[in-house]
């Protein structure tokens, strides 16, 4: 069975080199070059009656005619993915989708793709790429073959915590389909595709005392919670009204969705004089990860929610002798509330001019 495996692994790999041969001749390219994506200069297409695809969640829009239908599935690598068909394309294969990634590691967009295409026999590799600029956003572009040897042209671009794939899929096993000139309308399609602001609309949380300032969404609302048990913390909920005045955090749990912005002294742990020491002292069993949050290092976990229900993503932020600590519960990648929080974890600064 090991040999089975081995040659079948042989077997998809050689398929997809000897695609990548026949198509080099017509279709050369340069991990070097770069190049900005225009519709194609022989095909004069009329977008003025193409509809308007907004993903406010994911903060991007496209366009395309009205004869492509989109749907919202799930795949496993996928924090959002969105299909697009036309009529005659059946469920396995054609048409082309916008796949959203999660890159809150703050991977450069050559190291994130290296990890997603890394050669395994369950992934996909680049038989060829280039640089390329969309709408002013630099990205990488080119064909991948997969398992099966199935081969999807595909464009990537990094912004914030995610990135972005544009995939079609070029081995179409429906006999009527043109692949060539629906390609043309792909690349059509890519150059419509924009990021928006998606906190143009947001409100803004600034707190002098605490030398902070965050943006957040609606429905949110901002409580500042004086606390008798040590330093004051700003909590967010859905509700306008007003919290328990000496609220212990651990009672916020009770609250539901939310987050909450804390601040304190990291020599006020006993046997504490360091960052690193008060990370191994307050989670000595989690797993956490280096992270970039607006630019400030941050150590990111994500750990069980105590006395809530499911999982509580945090993230320190350790300002001498201060931790920053902006925390969210309960934890799910795929819902707004999640989504919203790790928007407005990018929009955290410091107001003050204190040194770092």
């Amino acid at each position: 069975m090991l040999l089975v495996a081995i040659v079948f692994t042989a077997v998809i790999f050689m398929a997809g080199v000897f695609v990548w041969q026949e198509r080099k001749s017509a279709d050369q390219t340069s991990d070097a070059g770069r190049q900005t994506l225009e519709p194609p200069s022989e095909v004069i297409v009329d977008m003025s009656n193409w509809q308007t695809y907004e993903n406010k969640e994911f903060a991007y829009a496209i366009k395309y005619r009205q004869e492509w239908a989109g749907t919202s599935q799930t795949k496993y690598n996928y924090v959002d993915w969105q299909v697009f068909k036309l009529p005659h394309h059946n469920e396995s294969s054609g048409g082309f989708s916008v796949g959203v990634m999660d890159n809150q590691s703050g991977l450069s967009l050559a190291d994130f793709l290296d990890d997603l295409h890394d050669g395994g026999p369950a992934s996909e590799i680049f038989i060829s790429s280039e640089k390329l600029t969309v709408n002013d956003l630099e990205g990488m572009g080119g064909e991948v073959v997969g398992p099966g040897a199935l081969i999807s042209a595909v464009t990537y671009f990094a912004s914030g915590d995610y990135v972005y794939e544009l995939r079609y899929n070029l081995s179409n096993s429906t006999p009527s389909i043109d692949i060539a000139q629906e390609r043309k309308e792909f690349e059509q399609i890519l150059t419509t595709f924009r990021l928006s602001d998606q906190t143009a609309d947001w409100q803004s949380y600034t707190n002098s005392e605490l030398g902070i300032s965050i943006q957040y969404s609606q429905p949110w609302y901002p409580h500042l919670v004086r606390n008798q048990y040590g330093p004051d913390y700003v909590v967010f909920t859905k509700s306008s009204e007003p919290l328990p005045t000496n609220l212990p955090a651990t009672e916020g749990y009770a609250l539901g969705s939310q987050f909450v912005v804390h601040r304190g002294l990291i020599i006020d742990v006993a046997g504490v004089s360091t960052a690193q020491q008060y990370i191994d002292k307050m989670w000595p069993d989690a797993n956490y990860e280096k992270v970039k949050i607006n630019g400030l290092e941050a150590i990111k976990i994500v750990q069980d929610a105590g006395g809530a229900s499911g999982k509580a993503i945090s993230y320190s932020v350790f300002r001498w002798p201060d931790v920053y600590t902006i925390s969210h519960w309960p934890y799910d990648p795929v819902s707004m509330d999640t989504t919203s929080f790790l928007t407005s974890i990018n929009t955290f600064k410091f107001t003050d001019q204190r040194a770092d």
